[in-house]
């Protein structure tokens, strides 16, 4: 398998990476076809983990001879993860009479997590709602005294 270095991209927490790109199959080769993408969070030296990885067999996707297909590979990290903070790697590799890669992307998203309020904002709302609750009784009673 061949690897690049996504540049000055460290792995994050609480994102979800989404590798898509076209694969391509010879039109007139003979023989077995398979490919392989990946990625890889540390370094190339064997000290590296391959986290999410997804074959011709686990795509989902038939190529043609002659054609390319289009496969995504989606990986979401938690807080935890052992891969944090260290450099990422696409892995491609073809096998067999081999396969043609074009049109690679990688978009790192960050996962929504859910906000929890702060105290002080606890407070605001329940002021808040204590005073309308105020004007609402105070305008009863102003339409009580008047009719």
């Amino acid at each position: 398998m061949l690897a690049q270095k996504v540049a000055g991209h460290t792995i994050l927490a609480n994102t979800r990476y989404t590798l898509t790109m076209d694969v391509g199959r010879r039109q007139y080769a003979t023989g077995d076809f398979g490919f392989q993408i990946g990625l890889l969070g540390g370094l190339l030296d064997g000290t590296g983990q391959i986290f999410a990885q997804l074959s011709d067999a686990t795509s989902g996707v038939t190529i043609a001879p002659g054609s390319f297909g289009t496969v995504s590979l989606v990986f979401e990290t938690g807080a935890g993860d052992g891969f944090l903070g260290k450099p990422l790697h696409i892995l491609i590799g073809g096998t067999g009479i081999g396969a043609a890669f074009d049109n690679a992307t990688l978009d790192a998203s960050p996962l929504s997590v859910s906000a929890v309020p702060e105290p002080a904002t606890w407070a605001m709302m329940i002021i808040g709602f204590a005073g309308v609750g105020g004007a609402v009784r105070v305008s009863r009673r102003r339409g009580l005294a008047s009719a």
